[in-house]
């Protein structure tokens, strides 16, 4: 059904309903003979009731929900006009309706008024601070064997492309997938940075070449000559030595090599620690599995009236 064909969107439907619930709570505050506290709860069942049913679109459904609330309402008059028959029925109506439905409901705030509220209280007392989470280090396994949802399961140590990576089960999480393409994709770029450098150094070279076959031509201290055109013309370098054009890449190329030397020390430093989480892991698991083998035969040995003569003996 289309949202402007629906009770709920229709003029004459929401007249109906408000004054309906209006009637109800006003009634219910009329209700003298009841105490204040039961009284709230009824109103709390009307709120809610109201609520639950906000949705109903079916017009058989919608008939029956109104047929209830206007005998609801005769019910709350004839309580408030003293007849003692209503008003038992009022007080059996509380004691069977669940304590849930006598709460009040909850306030539900709209979407761009909450964006409101929270961009106040931001002006107001500032960021909020979250309390930080603390989450187990990959390197602090195994863990004690209450802290795990389920059986203990041997993580898989394997090599992404040199890059050592521990998976403690299947599938694999996006997290840990999105940390390998980052860091190989890192070690892509410095290994496309060293090939450029290693090409521009080969150029470089070729210019320092060039450079000392001038220093050759013409002398330290520069002396004058004539080119194609026959003008005059004059190198000098004033007594200091020029600096090379292969000096700058090979400096790049050094700290680019010392980079991928220390990820190369690092990744041999973590696969060692993992190769002993995964050591440590699997003789838990041998041993929490020789446990439950243990176990189950015990128990399949008392169900059929046996003897654990490995018990016994041991």
């Amino acid at each position: 059904m289309p949202n402007y064909l629906l009770p709920r969107n229709q003029g004459a439907h929401r007249i109906a309903a408000v004054s309906l619930f209006r009637t109800l709570l006003a009634q219910c505050r009329a209700l003298l003979a009841l105490e204040a506290p039961q009284r709230h709860e009824l109103q709390n069942i009307i709120r809610n009731r109201f609520k639950q049913a906000r949705h109903i679109s079916g017009q058989k459904l919608l008939r029956y929900q109104f047929e209830a609330g206007y005998e609801a309402v005769d019910c709350l008059d004839a309580a408030a006009a003293g007849e003692h028959q209503a008003r038992l029925r009022l007080l059996q109506l509380l004691e069977n309706v669940p304590v849930k439905v006598k709460q009040d409901p909850p306030v539900l705030i709209p979407k761009r008024l909450r964006k409101t509220i929270r961009k106040r209280d931001r002006e107001r007392n500032g960021p909020l601070e979250a309390e930080p989470v603390v989450k187990p280090s990959i390197f602090d396994r195994p863990l004690p064997l209450e802290q795990l949802s389920g059986r203990r399961k041997v993580p898989a140590l394997f090599n992404a492309q040199g890059l050592p990576v521990l998976r403690i089960k299947k599938p694999q999480p996006q997290s840990l997938s999105g940390y390998i393409a980052d860091k190989l994709s890192q070690r892509q770029k410095r290994h496309d940075l060293r090939h450029r450098l290693d090409e521009e150094l080969n150029m470089a070279r070729m210019e320092d070449e060039w450079d000392r076959i001038v220093d050759q031509q013409f002398g330290e201290r520069g002396t004058c000559s004539k080119d194609a055109g026959g003008h005059l013309f004059q190198r000098q370098f004033f007594g200091q030595q020029e600096p090379r054009w292969s000096g700058e890449f090979l400096r790049a190329s050094r700290n680019l090599a010392d980079q991928l030397k220390v990820q190369r020390e690092r990744n041999i430093e973590i696969r060692d620690k993992m190769m002993e989480v995964v050591a440590k892991e699997r003789e838990l698991y041998e041993k929490e599995k020789a446990e439950r083998t243990a176990e189950g035969r015990s128990k399949w040995l008392r169900q059929c009236g046996r003897v654990d003569r490995r018990a016994d003996a041991s």
